[in-house]
């Protein structure tokens, strides 16, 4: 069980004797002081808000212009890539089209080769054998003639080979060229981009920083804005019971009852550090009664407690008793010693049925089993 948190107004009425005397007035100003810093404590946290939003809404128009600009970078990006993409796919061809001219060369150079064989070999015939008939001389430089001049085309040929090599190569540099220039303009673009992106990053912690205080700040405004609704009901019970009429006599001997007292309701009792009272674990809707006579200051609900019953027995002394499944008394009534107030139940958050007890004086907590009988 978690530290149990008590408006200071309601300690107040354990700490003055009469609840009806002129105290009574100091316990409700107590009451309106401590609404007075709750309402304080709103007025920061909201203006603290408004600042945060004003923050956060330039920091969302930050991250609007990154989104736009990290757009922009992303679309330059690709253009470059498919230039350098563009450019690879011109080196290809280039560099296929050089096979093919190196090839042409190969088989020109092949032939002319050929050629210039047979032009030898039939010279040599001539020159060793001698021409018996003139028809075989003119033939002989017939195609000592067509051999010269295919000689001279294969030649030419070649050369223009070569010439459009020249200028492949002189081609090829200038795509090589473009190509490292693409690239560093990709470079560029890419640490531009991460750039961005960074940026866009830190931008966005931000943002989820101002929008957890925000959350925060809303649900501690929203438990404060709660606990000044209760303050202002506690502010009219205490009023209420101020005017009400004095039909019995306060107890003023409950600092005699310790270790006599009767436990509210049967079942295992535990206790932790946490918190200032007992934990009765018992079935749910079992009758609670009041440990000894006294006035009941507040029953309603409390955060923390659930359905809650305090009774004022006098002389400083008070009892609580939380996670009630209903409530039998009201503000302002009186409870008999061993009187039936409540039932026990998991009002408040509980998981498992039972009833929170405690025993204060002056608004301080005394352990419960150093009071009730075993």
């Amino acid at each position: 069980m978690h530290f149990r948190w008590i408006p200071v107004a309601v300690l107040w009425l354990c700490v003055i004797p009469d609840a009806r005397a002129a105290g009574q007035d100091m316990s409700i100003e107590d009451a309106g002081q401590e609404l007075e810093e709750i309402n304080n404590k709103i007025q920061k946290l909201t203006k603290k808000n408004l600042g945060r939003e004003g923050e956060l809404g330039k920091i969302q128009l930050n991250l609007q212009k990154l989104d736009k600009l990290i757009e922009s970078a992303s679309v330059n990006l690709n253009k470059v890539i498919q230039q350098i993409h563009s450019t690879h796919v011109r080196l290809q061809k280039l560099d296929d089209k050089k096979a093919f001219q190196a090839k042409s060369i190969h088989q020109h150079q092949s032939r002319l080769a050929e050629q210039l064989r047979r032009l030898h070999r039939s010279s040599e015939l001539v020159r060793i054998f001698g021409l018996a008939k003139p028809q075989s001389l003119n033939q002989y430089l017939i195609n000592q003639s067509h051999f010269r001049y295919l000689q001279k085309t294969r030649s030419q040929k070649i050369a223009e080979i070569h010439q459009q090599q020249r200028h492949l190569q002189q081609t090829e540099q200038a795509f090589t060229t473009e190509l490292k220039h693409f690239e560093r303009l990709s470079r560029q673009a890419k640490r531009k981009k991460a750039k961005l992106a960074k940026e866009k990053n830190h931008r966005e912690k931000m943002a989820n920083k101002l929008l957890e205080g925000l959350k925060a700040s809303k649900k501690e405004i929203a438990s404060l804005d709660a606990n000044r609704k209760q303050l202002n009901e506690l502010i009219e019970k205490l009023r209420f019971v101020n005017a009400h009429p004095k039909d019995k006599d306060e107890p003023s001997s409950f600092g005699t009852l310790q270790g006599k007292l009767k436990w509210p309701v049967k079942g295992t009792i535990t206790k932790t550090s946490s918190a200032p009272g007992v934990t009765i674990h018992t079935d749910e809707g079992l009758d609670v009664r009041a440990v000894s006579g006294g006035r009941v200051v507040f029953a309603d609900w409390m955060r923390g407690f659930g359905l809650l019953i305090i009774i004022d027995h006098g002389k400083g002394y008070m009892s609580l008793y939380g996670n009630n499944q209903s409530l039998y008394k009201k503000s302002g009534d009186w409870a008999e010693p061993g009187a039936v107030i409540s039932t026990t139940g998991r009002s408040g958050g509980k998981k498992e049925p039972g009833l929170y007890f405690e025993i204060r004086k002056n608004a301080k907590p005394k352990d419960p089993r150093n009071w009730c009988k075993s």
